[in-house]
């Protein structure tokens, strides 16, 4: 009955190796699928590079600093005549700002990746550690009865030990270790030359309160999904930002234009007066006063006239710095004066919306409030870890080991008083089953039921817990 229990236990112990060994497809996270948003900082490559490319820097594209082609196109004989939707599409093409916030939907998918590798202390990505070791110790035989400071032996232990850890949502974590020692001795004073020891080691921890919960263990991607979001939103966010700066600007400059227009009347209905006025005075029948009152006119007109058209010249710099990447520094820009072509329409009925409706648009079309309700929801997350962290500690702790052990039987035999070496015939005395090679420890870690187990629980209370 015992044999049969061993029996099923190495079963499932071999079907817990397996399930380890495909954990990366059984337990990790899958990745959604790459978007297409640029710019692409990877490219797939074949098959060596999909295996080296976790491995190796990414190449990150630099930014191109130069103007779309639709900003020359429409630029002629020194004059851009620009429509209010050209306006818009120059900004949205040519906005530094809103190219470098293009990698932020890259660096939240780095983040996200990074977040599916665990937190909390649990590794979701498994990690395989080896260690090849090859040791020697030489001894002197410090016997009185034989010559003192004589080389006595000399032992060689060559170990080989892997180990596979793999952490899980829940907060547990698992470490498949196999290890192999090869141990040989000059003296023949062992049963094997050389001896070999293998053990298969399954070791298990799961806490129950504190880092207990997938919710908690997988709080990080939750969060870097919510970052995603945030990205687009934020984009969003820009987006509108750039729209209202262009479009303010072309308006302004529109306004600018037409109150050029504007003044320049003035000024020539001034001019007009004055002559008027001269001539009447000449003839005697206006006074001189009123002259020179019409003269202080024509000069305050002027002067609107030079600051509209500075104030034209300032928003035309203020378009260009919206519509262009390097705005005013570019020669071919900065000599080019900018002529709007959309003139603003006024309807003649406008509609009215109750303050209920638009209130109700406002809140559902704004991007500042998905803003803050993704801050929220990630406030949240980290809260309910900062309480899981104020409980003790409480873990269930478990291993299984299967161990190996025999080597090439030795058939020499080793008198310590005579030094004498002689035939032996020990194999009466050592099982037949531990003699062989390293086929024969495989033989018995998975046909021989010599598993050894260990079960228990842990318990840690910081008595304070100030730091919690």
């Amino acid at each position: 009955m015992k044999l049969i229990v061993m029996k099923q236990a190495k079963h499932c112990v071999a079907a817990l190796c397996i399930t380890l060994m495909m954990a990366p497809a059984g337990f990790g996270q899958n990745l959604n699928a790459r978007s297409n948003r640029e710019p692409q900082l990877e490219n797939e490559g074949g098959f060596v590079d999909r295996l080296t490319k976790n491995y190796s820097p990414t190449y990150v594209p630099p930014i191109d600093v130069s103007n779309s082609g639709r900003l020359d196109q429409l630029i002629r004989a020194g004059n851009l005549y620009l429509s209010l939707n050209d306006a818009i599409a120059l900004a949205l093409e040519n906005n530094i700002g809103l190219e470098i916030q293009r990698y932020q939907f890259q660096l939240t998918d780095v983040g996200l990746k990074l977040a599916l590798v665990g937190n909390n202390g649990v590794s979701f990505d498994p990690v395989l550690t080896g260690q090849i070791n090859r040791s020697q110790n030489r001894s002197i035989n410090t016997n009185t009865i034989n010559s003192g400071g004589v080389l006595n032996g000399v032992n060689t232990t060559q170990t080989k030990s892997f180990a596979l850890a793999q952490g899980f949502a829940t907060g547990g974590n698992a470490t498949l270790n196999f290890g192999n020692t090869s141990s040989e001795a000059n003296n023949f004073s062992n049963a094997f030359i050389p001896q070999l020891n293998s053990n298969f080691q399954l070791q298990a921890t799961q806490p129950l309160l504190n880092g207990f919960g997938i919710g908690l263990n997988t709080r990080g991607i939750r969060i870097a999904k919510n970052n995603q979001r945030l990205a687009d939103v934020q984009f969003q966010q820009n987006i509108n930002s750039t729209l209202n700066t262009v479009i303010s600007a072309y308006w302004n400059l529109q306004a600018a234009v037409l109150n050029v227009d504007v003044v320049r009347a003035s000024l020539a209905q001034g001019q007009k007066l004055l002559s008027d006025d001269r001539k009447q005075f000449d003839i005697g029948t206006m006074a001189a006063i009123d002259v020179t009152q019409a003269e202080g006119n024509v000069v305050t007109a002027e002067y609107n006239v030079y600051t509209a058209e500075g104030t034209i010249r300032t928003q035309e710099v203020a378009l260009k710095n919206a519509i262009s990447r390097n705005g005013i520094a570019s020669a071919s820009l900065a000599a080019v004066h900018i002529v709007p072509i959309t003139r603003p329409i006024v309807p003649d009925v406008e509609p009215i919306q109750p303050i209920q409706d638009l209130t109700e648009t406002a809140l559902r079309n704004r991007p500042e409030i998905p803003v803050q309700r993704i801050n929220l929801d990630n406030a949240q997350i980290n809260l309910k870890a900062t309480r899981n962290a104020m409980l003790p500690t409480l873990n269930v702790v478990g291993s299984m080991n299967q161990i190996a052990t025999g080597g090439v039987f030795n058939p020499f035999s080793y008198n310590a008083q005579t030094g004498a070496v002689t035939p032996t015939r020990l194999t009466t005395s050592v099982p037949g089953d531990l003699i062989g090679g390293y086929s024969n420890i495989l033989r018995q870690l998975f046909s021989v039921p010599t598993i050894s187990y260990q079960i228990g629980i842990t318990f840690t209370l910081n008595l304070r817990n100030r730091t919690a």
